[in-house]
């Protein structure tokens, strides 16, 4: 379960989640990449307790995750090792196979992943692995929206356009106080030739949607000193 509390300050409604405590009010989060939440583990009925010293072996337990190959042998197994292998299947279904750019993410699930428990990280060795990739990661796709594979070129010129204001403005909102360094211009121009290359994709039939592109290319040259790039006009 997730503690959005720094992300939503204002709180929310109890009910109506996706307004503010007045049920009326849309709420507007703020980003996790800029206001880290905290993630607490719940529905500790589908857990089982060891004592200090106890062998971390049980068997014939279960869990909510069907697939840990260990559920289909009637060997004991290591409860701990299914809970990687559970988290490394969520990263699996509910992220890599959904969104598009999470490459990095494929050797970490397959790690997690591994179908010899024994041979099969601990939680400490993948938090370990995990940071090492996340090194590697450019800062600028770290901050891109979470592109859908599903998504239909119109859509994604469209929801990259937003997201690409979007963030321009908060950037500027940064730089005024001083939180944004040298990796700024870096930042807008992955951003940039991600949605640069939709709109070229598209060509002549997304007329409007490239115009709409334009205006966030000319805001962004326009606020921020440091842009290298002009608005371009694809006509």
């Amino acid at each position: 379960m997730m503690d959005a509390r720094s992300i939503l300050p204002s709180g929310w409604h109890f009910v109506a989640y996706h307004c503010l405590p007045d049920g009326v009010t849309p709420i507007s989060p703020l980003a996790r990449i800029d206001f880290p939440v905290r993630y607490v583990i719940i529905d500790f009925d589908c857990s089982v307790r060891l004592s200090p010293g106890d062998p971390h072996l049980i068997k014939n337990f279960g869990g909510r995750d069907g697939d840990p190959p260990e559920y289909r042998s009637r060997e004991p197994y290591d409860p701990f090792k299914i809970d990687v292998f559970t988290l490394g299947n969520v990263f699996f279904k509910d992220f890599y196979q959904v969104y598009e750019g999470l490459d990095f993410l494929a050797s970490l699930i397959d790690f997690m992943k591994t179908p010899n428990f024994r041979q099969r990280p601990d939680a400490e060795m993948a938090m370990k692995y995990w940071l090492n990739i996340r090194t590697h990661i450019d800062v600028g796709r770290a901050r891109w929206r979470l592109q859908k594979r599903k998504e239909t070129m119109g859509e994604r010129v469209l929801y990259d356009t937003v997201a690409f204001a979007r963030e321009s403005v908060q950037r500027m909102k940064r730089m005024v106080t001083g939180e944004v360094g040298s990796s700024f211009p870096s930042m807008m121009r992955v951003e940039l030739n991600s949605v640069n290359s939709n709109i070229e994709s598209i060509g002549r039939d997304g007329r409007r949607l490239t115009r709409t592109s334009n205006y966030a290319f000319s805001f962004c040259a326009i606020t921020a000193d440091e842009w290298p790039y002009q608005s371009q006009t694809l006509d």
